[in-house]
């Protein structure tokens, strides 16, 4: 590829499509799967997924697989039924979990793949007349500001934005004669929009 040649790159936050380039990122396969195996370990056993769109090695890709896994490992199962996708705004969460509703899933928790979408999410259950964590859970990705401007504060997985921007960084100011890729590491943040599910 010409720009290649031209122009040194690193892909910040996600991995590099068919590792052309040096990454920096986190292992959004474990995380989805650590957020998801929260959620299982609270008693949710009915999960509804929000993502944005995803390809492969995509972290919405891996995002979707981490929570299979998590769900299988546990004797439990993930329909295709059960994850909406679409965009990755507020708007768009609102809307996806409107679609969870249509469907008539019963979910007790739901993940969305963004703190932005998470937030549309929270938006419309209480539109619905229900109540987070109460009727339903909500778990979000990346610990971005909104995930402390909604109410209830958002539980999220939270990925170091600003070691994954410096090191990007240092990787394009020092760029390596070999693509690597450096995986740093997440947490999930425990707020107030998850909680234990009682079976009723």
């Amino acid at each position: 590829m010409l720009y290649q040649q031209q122009y040194h790159t690193v892909v910040c936050g996600a991995l590099s499509p068919k590792h052309l380039f040096p990454a920096v990122h986190i292992d959004d396969m474990a995380a989805a799967y650590d957020g998801a195996n929260y959620l299982i370990g609270l008693g949710h056993k009915n999960l509804g997924l929000i993502s944005a769109k995803p390809q492969t090695i995509s972290s919405g890709f891996q995002r979707i697989m981490g929570c299979k896994k998590a769900m299988e490992d546990a004797g439990f199962s993930l329909p295709d039924e059960h994850i909406v996708y679409g965009g990755s705004s507020v708007q768009d969460g609102y809307f996806a979990m409107n679609q969870l509703f249509e469907r008539r899933l019963a979910v007790s928790a739901v993940f969305a793949f963004s703190d932005d979408m998470a937030a549309g999410a929270l938006a419309s259950i209480m539109d619905h007349g229900l109540s987070v964590p109460d009727d339903i859970s909500v778990m979000a990705f990346d610990n971005c500001a909104v995930s402390m401007e909604t109410r209830p504060h958002l539980t999220t997985i939270a990925q170091p934005i600003d070691l994954i921007a410096a090191r990007s960084l240092e990787l394009l100011c020092d760029y390596p004669d070999t693509p690597e890729s450096i995986t740093l590491p997440h947490t999930i943040k425990k707020r107030a929009s998850c909680k234990t599910y009682l079976a009723p």
